[in-house]
């Protein structure tokens, strides 16, 4: 028997149905891009439990044992073609779900030692990570994602424990968390759903287990997601079934508020401003809904007895909700399903008694609402459907009995509408689908008798519209689907005979498109501590590591094995995954971390004894960077800190090292308003920090002799200057800042004196598309970073404080592209850092601050590949960093650990072969390079580089195994990572 086949008949189901109708894109002006991400009908939907419902980890470990014993020359060959006739083909990761944004795609995958969980790959790294191993010990969560909002995606997942609930991830293990239990009945969820990002939060559909399906709002974390109102009052009955979309200030949805049939509601996101739009006798259909916002109005497909099922407006007024067009007259049905816009007009399909279903347009008017193209004239249907809206034109699915089912494009007139080509000649189907755009271009999956299902991309016209390439060679084809674009690339799922159903990507060129990770395979390697968070403390250092119980525990090390130990374990509340930052002072160690309700918490740890003692809540603001924010500043016998209570809010409070007692140091916007200090930075005796005052808004401040003071007020008045990046230098700060005339620019400030000065206005004429300057690093008395000055694209510049020293280092990617420098480090007297350059890739670069000066300092990855450099660290006088080698025959050593003094790089192998190491987490700590890494017989442990002197060439060691490899250990979640 095949334990495979539940999951081959499902796949095969969906194949079956996926959408050649009903695979619409996501409204324009939404950050996160996906293809399908809501079910339809026929897909499959949570359990009410959200426990697992996969096949279990042994039974598909046992089934690959069984495979290679039965077909030995099929294991882990790369080129054969079909799989053995005894077994069917591999299934793969069976992604359910891909979804594009932020410079990462997400996506569902299952494994035979995580189950089904939610992964992501990293395009800038290339590496592909789980994000968090949710469901644990092999069940799956089956999470399924939501949306975008601020720096994260928010998607549902599920567990025992909790069912299916609201969960936020970042990308990274740490960053992914439960935002809230909202059915707090254990094991039942809420099957949150319909995210829309709304101005300063998000609006979803939940149940709570008593109101049943309402309508939520969220600003990501758990004390700020509520409940907006009940509109369905009686008990345990729901009122939220679909479609909510957002127009202008409001948000509007179907709702259920006391009959069976679907109202149209709209919400400022206040219980108040919620309401029904009441309209006589309107109803929206369900199993249609479908809303899409014009400049003036939203359309709509409402239903009335007079009218039937037509096309409506609305400007959430009820005088503004009107019949656009009774397409039918009378109570027939036009009914209009896949509605798109594109340009200034929505495209959809109706249907009439003389031309059947066929494409139609409207602006919202009803003299602009007509018949865009016949293409099966008389009653027959062409069924228009599947439109992907690009840049300048739409893409579509059409069928008629001389072409068969093809695709088709539209410049949103009749003349510009057409087919693009006739993939399957004369009456039979290439029945295109998984359409997915790009600029102008689209990506889509067509079928013919001699390639089967494969990748196809098209710029709309026959003679650039073509297969991209035959990723299962033969007719069995690679199926490519779920496909959607990111800055030109599109990610798919494919199978190419040998390793199922996978992660795969294309430049639209037969060698740009290849496997990016094999997920699916069976997991062998050993168990992982995953040190990371390595902070230096006095003779010592510290670390998060787990260990053999799953849990992440405190450790301190003095460079050597026997003395890397544990130092702490923090009390049972804790959530021990969650660790967000090391502090070290001396003998103690500040931790912050984050409790199983959510909340941030801040921990003493006395490193003589390892004992622990709670201090203060932290306040976090939702979807912030810990790296960014700095939410603590160190001194000589103290630490300032953003600390929380009900009184006065998120203020700054101050501990002594020695009693470990908080206080409020001063509580700077009065009362129980917040100044959520943050970017604390300590030079000297002044700590800089920024904070917000309904008197200035959010500005820089200076803390002396424990008296805060405004620094500078560079945006008068309470709106505030948005300042970060703070940089001190000397008595300086420099930051970046918005003055409301020259958009955010780079500011410097005394400590000495009040006030600060605009260091240059670098870009003086684009002010929308300002400078935008980043990465700001002192090579002594000057600073380097990155800016647009409208010109030459993101470059590298220096300043020294004022207009007349602040210059363009070197245009390194020549014209109005941008090199986008990043990881600006100093190393002895040189800057080095990451920058992308004409036909070189991303590369490592170094400067000593002028034009000769600047330069590639070797191309890793040969040709216009990119080594992809990364955690840029200073020792001494050399540079280490991590970057993958590829050959000039295309071959890739993988992502292992570089060094260089300026002139030659030098590399460290620890994986073997063309496996990668993925040194990350870098420490110097005395004479000793302390990191993280990979290697295949350890997993990713504690690893040290010792440098003994001049002309002797440093070696690698394994430092400390926290984690061996013993047979009762079940791997747990890791950061194992394929790519290319």
């Amino acid at each position: 028997m095949d334990v495979r086949v539940g999951l081959d008949v499902g796949w095969a189901c969906e194949k079956k149905c996926r959408g050649k109708r009903y695979a619409s894109p996501r409204p324009e002006g939404q950050e996160l891009r996906a293809i399908s991400t809501m079910r339809q009908p026929w897909e499959w939907a949570p359990s009410r439990t959200g426990r697992c419902t996969s096949p279990s980890a042994a039974a598909v470990v046992l089934l690959c044992a069984v495979a290679l014993a039965f077909c030995p020359e099929h294991a882990g060959a790369q080129g054969a073609s079909d799989p053995p006739a005894l077994l069917p083909a591999n299934p793969g990761a069976n992604i359910r779900q891909m979804v594009a944004g932020n410079g990462k795609v997400f996506f569902n995958a299952t494994n035979a030692i995580y189950g089904e969980e939610l992964w992501v790959y990293d395009v800038e790294k290339g590496e592909v990570t789980l994000t968090r191993d949710i469901a644990r010990w092999g069940a799956s969560s089956n999470a399924e994602v939501l949306d975008a909002f601020r720096d994260a995606i928010y998607f549902r997942a599920g567990t025992s424990n909790y069912g299916t609930e609201l969960w936020k991830s970042d990308g990274s293990e740490v960053g992914t968390q439960l935002v809230l239990d909202i059915n707090p009945e254990f094991g039942q969820p809420s099957i949150p759903s319909f995210m829309v990002p709304f101005q300063d939060h998000f609006i979803f559909v939940a149940d709570d287990g008593v109101h049943g399906s309402e309508l939520w709002r969220s600003d990501g974390s758990a004390s700020n997601t509520l409940m907006i109102a009940d509109v369905n009052q009686v008990p345990g009955e729901g009122a939220i079934t679909f479609c909510p979309v957002r127009f202008r200030d409001l948000l509007f949805f179907r709702a259920r508020h006391s009959s069976e049939e679907g109202e149209l509601w709209c919400t400022d996101g206040t219980p108040e401003g919620t309401r029904r739009i009441d309209v006589d006798g309107l109803a929206i259909e369900g199993y249609l809904c479908r809303m899409v916002p014009l400049d003036d109005c939203l359309l709509f497909g409402g239903r009335t007895e007079e009218s039937g099922l037509e096309l409506w407006r609305t400007d959430g007024t009820v005088q503004g909700t009107t019949l656009v067009a009774d397409i039918v007259p009378g109570p027939a049905d036009s009914t209009p399903i896949e509605m798109a816009r594109s340009g200034d007009a929505v495209f959809f399909q109706a249907r009439d008694p003389a031309h059947g279903a066929e494409l139609w347009r409207s602006d919202g008017t009803s003299e602009g609402t007509y018949l865009m193209a016949d293409f099966e004239t008389g009653q027959a249907s062409s069924d228009p459907g599947a439109l992907a809206v690009a840049k300048d034109r739409f893409y579509f699915v059409a069928g008629t009995l001389a072409h068969g089912r093809e695709l088709y494009v539209s410049d949103g007139t009749p003349g510009g509408t057409h087919l693009v080509l006739d993939i399957m000649p004369e009456s039979e189907s290439g029945d295109p689908y998984a359409i997915a755009t790009a600029e102008s271009r689209a990506f889509f999956t067509a079928e013919t008798p001699s390639l089967g299902e494969e990748l196809w991309i098209t710029d709309g016209t026959p003679e650039n519209t073509r297969m991209v390439s035959d990723i299962w060679p033969g007719p069995n084809g690679g199926e490519p689907f779920r496909t959607v674009t990111l800055d030109g690339i599109a990610y798919f799922q494919a199978n190419e005979g040998i390793h199922g159903q996978e992660l795969w990507r294309s430049d639209g060129t037969a060698t740009g498109t290849y496997l990016i990770a094999d997920i699916a395979q069976p997991v062998t390697t050993p168990p992982s501590s995953e040190p990371y968070m390595l902070t230096a403390n006095g003779d010592e250092f510290c670390f998060v590591a787990r260990e053999k119980d799953g849990q992440w525990r405190i450790w301190r090390s003095d460079g050597t094995t026997e003395g890397t130990v544990r130092l702490c374990d923090l009390p049972a509340d804790y959530r021990a995954e969650a660790f967000l930052g090391l502090y070290p002072a001396g003998g103690v160690l500040y931790a912050l971390c984050m409790t199983e309700s959510g909340m941030a918490q801040l921990w003493r740890v006395d490193c003589a004894t390892g004992d622990s003692t709670s201090i203060a809540r932290i306040a976090l603001a939702p979807g912030e960077s810990l790296s960014e924010s700095g939410p603590l500043a160190i001194m000589k016998s103290s630490a300032y800190f953003r600390g929380v209570d009900s009184e006065h809010g998120a203020e700054l409070w101050k501990v002594e090292h020695g009693s470990g007692q908080p206080r409020l140091l001063h509580d700077i916007n009065p009362g129980p308003a917040s100044a959520m200090p943050r970017n604390l930075k300590s030079s000297g005796e002044c700590v800089y920090f920024v904070a917000h005052t309904d008197e200035y808004g959010e500005e820089v401040w200076a803390l002396e002799e424990d008296k805060p003071r405004i620094l500078a007020d560079v945006c008068p008045g309470p709106q505030g200057s948005a300042p970060g990046s703070l940089l001190p230098v000397g008595d300086d700060v420099y930051f970046t800042a918005d003055d409301g005339v020259h958009g955010p620019e780079i500011w410097v400030a005394s400590r000495s004196a009040s006030g600060a000065h605009l260091v240059a206005d670098i870009n003086p004429t684009q002010h929308a598309k300002a400078t935008r300057p980043s990465s700001l690093t002192a090579l002594g008395d000057t600073v380097y970073f990155a800016a647009n000055d409208a010109v030459h694209g993101v470059e590298l510049w220096m300043t020294r404080g004022n207009a007349e020293n602040t210059t363009l280092v070197k245009d390194v990617f020549s014209g109005p592209a941008s090199s986008t420098p990043e990881m600006l480090t100093v190393s002895g007297d040189k800057l080095y850092f990451r920058a992308e350059s004409a036909n070189l890739g991303v590369e490592l670069h170094v400067s000593d601050g002028t034009e000769q000066g600047t330069y590639l300092l070797q191309d890793l990855a040969a040709g216009p590949a990119s080594s992809h450099p990364a955690a840029l660290y200073a020792m001494a006088s050399r540079l280490v960093f991590s970057a993958c080698m590829i050959t000039a025959d295309g071959q890739s050593a993988g992502t292992e650990l570089h060094w260089t003094d300026g002139g030659n790089v030098m590399e460290f192998e620890l994986h073997g072969g063309t496996g990668s190491s993925h040194p990350d987490h870098f420490l110097i700590f005395q004479n000793q390079l302390v990191f993280s890494a990979e290697s295949d017989f350890v997993g990713r442990e504690l690893w040290s580089i010792t440098w003994t002197g001049p002309g002797v060439k440093p070696e690698v060691e394994l430092l400390k195994d926290i984690l061996p490899p013993e047979i009762d250990v079940f791997p747990l979640a890791s950061n194992t990572r394929s790519g290319r």
